[in-house]
């Protein structure tokens, strides 16, 4: 009756099937194909089996029993207090709030910064459209200076003096520029940059080398490093 129960227990098992399936078709075939009864393999007794997947099963059902004992840890675990959670609840604010703090000292630093720069930037450049607007009256002290022929002052003294105030002035219009980084850009002898520079004519001077400014017709400007006006130039 015992190796009745034993018998069954191992049938239910899907390996021992598994088992029994080859025992099976290995006799059929030994059948099929008759050898010497010494040639035979010995026959493995059932207890064999028996003992291997006897193994198998407890291994399994260790398994099942340690995950079945977690899982009853867990579901016995304490439910916590009120208390607990309410001091859980302002842990997790608190955190919300010390994140939200961090983030705005980093944004008010942000701002701290490109509200200096801005402010910097327009003291810098503050009287561009006043330099601007100082261009024109630049040029007029030129044409006119450029307007007297030397000879002339030398007969007329007194076109000579008033060439010399006409020169104070434009003197010391170019120095209160210059105080305000207004500077004349290089024009006559230098190489032609599009960046500052702005071609009207092109012609052949031996003097000069091919792509060097050789003439120029209106003064360029400079302001700190942004140019305020490009030279014409030939």
């Amino acid at each position: 009756l015992r190796l009745c129960r034993e018998f069954n227990r191992l049938a239910d098992s899907f390996s021992f099937r598994n088992m029994l399936r080859s025992v099976f078709l290995s006799t059929m075939q030994r059948l099929a194909h008759p050898m010497p009864w010494r040639a035979l393999a010995p026959v493995r007794p059932l207890s064999v089996y028996s003992g291997v997947y006897a193994e198998n099963d407890q291994g399994a059902e260790q398994k099942a029993q340690q995950s079945a004992e977690q899982a009853a840890k867990e579901q016995q675990k304490p439910e916590p207090s009120p208390q607990e959670k309410e001091i859980a609840e302002l842990k997790d604010k608190a955190k919300e709030f010390q994140d939200k703090w961090v983030r705005s000292l980093a944004e008010l630093e942000n701002l701290r910064k490109i509200t200096q720069r801005d402010i910097a930037v327009a003291r810098e450049y503050a009287v561009t459209e006043f330099a601007k607007d100082m261009l024109s009256v630049a040029d007029n002290l030129e044409r006119a200076l450029t307007a007297v022929p030397e000879q002339a002052r030398a007969e007329n003294k007194l076109l000579q003096n008033l060439y010399d105030g006409v020169k104070m002035t434009q003197s010391g219009l170019a120095s209160v520029l210059q105080r305000h980084g207004v500077v004349k850009i290089p024009t006559v002898g230098e190489k032609f940059d599009p960046n500052v520079h702005n071609a009207l004519f092109e012609l052949d001077d031996p003097k000069y080398a091919p792509g060097v400014v050789s003439q120029m017709t209106q003064q360029g400007y400079m302001i700190k490093d942004r140019v305020l006006r490009v030279s014409d130039v030939g």
